[in-house]
């Protein structure tokens, strides 16, 4: 008969084995450098954005009344994004009301499918074309490299395996004073910059990021605001961010949440030419008053 402690050692070791060679989490800033790094070189990939807002009340409203105030809302945009071309489509639910698009760019042609016609534009540099297409998908890429790059303080734990792909799991927030320097370095007036900051300090952000390819699969961004936070998100806009007349009475908070997957990396993204179209200005014309009237035009 064998010893009996060696027996237990040899148990303990085949238990204690895998964890004990389990890889260590790297540090935060080197992965998320890494994982800009590596987002910045690959050429194409699958964009699917969701964004979900909505409203809590103070108890002084009924949950219609708070519906009315804050119309929850949501928002989905999937497609594909190269260096050169982008195709997404999108839809807007809010107030009640279903809004669909679609973009299609090739960087100088330029095609929206609006309430189900296509308005487009051949050559967006022609002298007097009027529209300056300003975001690539170069800078779109650039965007989220920027926010992985600044900005973050997370922890890094093992994380899912997503589409086959074992990755890290990265919970935090963004750090203030970071998001501050990106801030000015973007260009915004001291005042929106502190609300960006203050907003910024509400929010919680998850990313996986893969382990092997560094390359980020999901991004997660939740905010719980107050009304006095959405009201200095309505300053920091512009006052872009619609509010009631009423303001922020009879509210407790709105939550948005947005998810950002990203798969697919390294495509080619193909573009297509509607086969006829609208001109471009002829969309600006159905968004502020009925879809138009203008003559398709054929390619």
């Amino acid at each position: 008969m064998r010893p009996l402690l060696p027996v237990v050692l040899a148990a303990l070791v085949a238990v204690l084995a895998p964890s004990a060679l389990a890889a260590s989490p790297p540090a935060a800033d080197k992965l998320l450098a890494s994982s800009a790094a590596a987002l910045q070189k690959k050429d194409g990939l699958h964009l699917e954005v969701e964004l979900h807002a909505t409203a809590t009340g103070d108890g002084s409203l009924t949950p219609a009344q708070v519906k009315k105030l804050v119309p929850p809302a949501d928002i989905t945009v999937k497609g594909d994004l190269s260096q050169k071309t982008i195709v997404v489509a999108g839809k807007l639910s809010a107030s009640g009301q279903a809004l669909a698009a679609e973009l299609r760019t090739s960087g100088t042609e330029l095609y929206i499918n609006f309430g189900g016609a296509w308005y487009g534009l051949k050559d967006t540099k022609a002298k007097g074309s009027g529209l300056t297409l300003d975001t690539s998908p170069k800078q779109l890429t650039g965007s989220l490299s920027d926010l992985l790059r600044s900005g973050l303080d997370v922890k890094v734990a093992e994380g899912p395996t997503v589409d086959g792909v074992a990755t890290w799991l990265l919970t935090g927030s963004f750090d203030p004073k970071e998001l501050a320097k990106v801030s000015k370095s973007s260009g915004l007036s001291t005042g929106s910059s502190v609300n960006v900051t203050r907003l910024a300090g509400k929010t919680a952000v998850t990313l996986l990021i893969g382990r092997d390819d560094v390359l980020p699969r999901r991004i997660g961004i939740v905010s719980t605001l107050s009304p006095q936070d959405i009201a200095a998100a309505k300053s920091s806009t512009g006052g872009l961010l619609p509010l009631p007349a009423s303001g922020t009475k009879g509210l407790k908070s709105e939550s948005i949440t947005v998810t950002i997957n990203m798969s697919k990396f390294g495509q080619k993204v193909q573009f297509e030419r509607p086969s006829a179209f609208k001109p471009l200005d002829k969309l600006f014309e159905a968004l502020l008053g009925g879809l138009g009237t203008g003559t398709a035009k054929t390619t």
